[in-house]
């Protein structure tokens, strides 16, 4: 798994290379108002104790009492706050085992947490559209837009180290998982012939941490010249101490998170309104125009007002074009009875 994140991860950079109508997004979500729990161990009289008290401990004590403070699960937020956010659903620590892998070896992402759509929040007729990808029955198949059998295009991850591990593990961590999950986004919009509306635009998130430190990113596409191929980069939104400024910074990536939690809303319609697009029968062989990211740097032409390239997720998806004879939609069950 290591060996494999950092195969993905070499290929990520941090890119200045956000359209100039997409730098506001990001702030934006820093700035998200939201209620400040009381009664937890974040109150004042107890927050350094309870960040002393996790500072020798494991990953899973940091996630037990820190993560869910720092990162509020969705479910909980849905029930108690907001019930628009049931369209979404959270896995912990589970393996993304219905997506297709992005390396040769069949390695898959596991975050500590994860974020996405439920399959109730893609009507049935779209549903239909995205039969070839999808399947008849989620839980027996692979897809490109998918995560879990019930997770449609992930776009939160979180992983979470204790104070003596390295936090760049989990943030090539975080990049395994977010390469997959744009990967599924940009399909959708390459099959609408909308790619090039994706050029220099945070798609997904990630928040890797530790006892003490957050590093919040965003992840994006650059568009090739020919439009058809592109590259995957990290934009780098914020990191923080969790004690800094006095203790404000505790709340930080709280506002961030649910910032994330109400954007998604909004991009699930942009996105079905793409689905919306496809023909009833769409035509698998229109996809033999590769959707691969670019080997070569995105034009000037197409990025007017932006800072020069950087490169992307670029060796470590070449071999993710749907020319390759892989199937769009794998059979798991045809696989279990051969073994």
């Amino acid at each position: 798994m290591a060996r494999a994140e950092e195969s993905i991860h070499r290929y990520v950079y941090n890119a200045w290379y956000l359209g100039a109508e997409y730098y506001s997004l990001p702030i934006n979500l820093l700035m998200t108002e939201c209620l400040i729990p009381t009664g937890t161990i974040f109150d004042d009289d107890r927050f350094k104790k309870a960040i002393a008290d996790t500072e020798n401990k494991n990953d899973a004590r940091v996630f037990l009492d820190i993560t869910r403070l720092l990162v509020p699960p969705v479910a909980s937020v849905a029930m108690i706050h907001d019930s628009r956010l049931e369209i979404l659903t959270q896995s912990v620590n589970e393996g993304w085992e219905n997506c297709f892998p992005l390396l040769d070896i069949a390695v898959r992402p596991q975050p500590d947490y994860a974020v996405g759509f439920e399959r109730s929040a893609i009507e049935e007729d779209r549903l239909q559209k995205l039969r070839s990808f999808v399947g008849y029955e989620p839980s027996s198949c692979h897809s490109q837009l998918m995560a879990t059998d019930y997770m449609f295009f992930p776009f939160l991850t979180c992983e979470v180290k204790c104070l003596n591990a390295v936090l760049a593990i989990a943030s090539r961590q975080n990049a395994h998982s977010m390469a997959i999950a744009v990967r599924g986004i940009a399909l959708i919009f390459k099959l609408a012939g909308r790619l090039k509306d994706l050029h220099g635009r945070v798609l997904t998130f990630s928040i890797s941490h530790n006892p003490h430190w957050v590093n919040l990113d965003g992840w994006y596409i650059l568009i090739d010249e020919g439009g058809e191929g592109y590259s995957i980069h990290c934009h780098f939104i914020h990191a923080l101490h969790i004690m800094g400024k006095d203790g404000e910074e505790r709340w930080t990536t709280r506002r961030f998170t649910l910032g994330v939690y109400q954007y998604a809303i909004e991009f699930l319609k942009e996105i079905n309104a793409v689905i919306d697009e496809l023909p009833e029968d769409l035509n698998l062989e229109s996809l033999k125009a590769p959707i691969q990211p670019a080997s070569r740097r995105p034009s000037r032409s197409m990025t007017p007002h932006l800072q020069p390239s950087t490169r992307g997720l670029v060796q470590a998806l070449e071999s993710q074009s749907l020319t390759e004879e892989e199937p769009l939609v794998d059979d798991l069950q045809s696989k279990r009875r051969k073994t």
